[in-house]
């Protein structure tokens, strides 16, 4: 199983590069021309880039929002961590002892 998982990694890894030669929204636009798809059916430039900034807009909230969710759920593991001394020789000791030292 998991040399056809490699063979079918090595093989598809090249396809996928090889369709960055084809330009997928003209194809698609001169086949649906081909089959006499009305223009009305077929997006004007300007809509296509709108709807692909939108989406590009949606997906970065998305990220963000999931990244947020994780930096509370690691502030929440590690909450309890705030009330403990510093270890002995971590950085933090020296810091804190540095600031006792001087009160």
């Amino acid at each position: 199983m998991a040399q056809l998982i490699a063979n079918l990694g090595r093989i598809y890894q090249p396809a996928l590069t090889a369709l960055d030669r084809f330009d997928f929204d003209v194809i698609l636009q001169n086949e649906a021309r081909a089959a006499s798809m009305p223009e009305t059916a077929i997006r004007e430039d300007e809509d296509v880039q709108a709807i692909q900034e939108r989406r590009a807009q949606e997906e970065a909230a998305r990220a963000e929002a999931e990244k947020a969710q994780q930096q509370q759920v690691a502030l929440a593991q590690n909450y309890n961590k705030l009330n403990e001394p510093p270890k002995p020789g971590s950085p933090a000791e020296a810091l804190f002892g540095q600031g006792q030292g001087a009160a």
